[in-house]
């Protein structure tokens, strides 16, 4: 979690830009607090109404604890957004997402549980390859130290668990 919150830190502090990552979907994440752009109308008659017009980045040293957080649910987003793509492949036309949940009717429940626990394991292939070069790369050229390690959790063994996910 700190070595997350180093790199928000310096990329906020010294370098002046924020984090942003794609997830494995490829849908584009930033950490950035947003704030409206509120512009006052005068109206005809003395009265005034506020309206917003767009939002604009703002940089916030407090971001830097949200990073791990808003990391792993844009990794919880992709997974759902890849299983409910399976899903639809798969003839699956009734499914329920929230957040990192799903539900389905009964009879589909045993085709969704292997599309979860196959779809959990693509993600996890990706982060393990892709997104820890990200570090990486953000290690050697920032010098931010080592990232940290995943240890020993094998992917490959969540999509032949029972009880992988439930």
């Amino acid at each position: 979690m700190k070595y997350f919150e180093d790199i928000a830190r310096d990329r906020v502090h010294r370098q002046r830009c924020f984090v942003s990552w794609r997830s494995p979907t490829g849908f584009p994440n930033i950490l950035a607090e947003w704030e409206p752009d509120v512009v006052t109308l005068r109206l005809a008659g003395g009265g005034e109404m506020i309206v917003t017009v767009g939002d604009k980045p703002k940089m916030n040293m407090k971001d830097a604890v949200k990073l791990a957080p808003s990391y792993v649910h844009s990794m919880d987003a992709a997974h759902l957004m890849r299983c409910v793509v399976s899903a639809k492949r798969a003839g699956i036309t009734s499914l329920l997402t929230v957040h990192d949940c799903w539900g389905c009717l009964a009879p589909d429940a045993a085709e969704m549980h292997r599309i979860f626990r196959t779809e959990l394991r693509a993600i996890y292939k990706h982060v393990t390859h892709g997104h820890i070069n990200w570090l990486q790369h953000l290690a050697d050229n920032n010098g931010y130290g080592v990232p940290p390690v995943l240890g020993d959790y094998d992917p490959d063994e969540l999509s032949l668990s029972d009880y992988g996910a439930s």
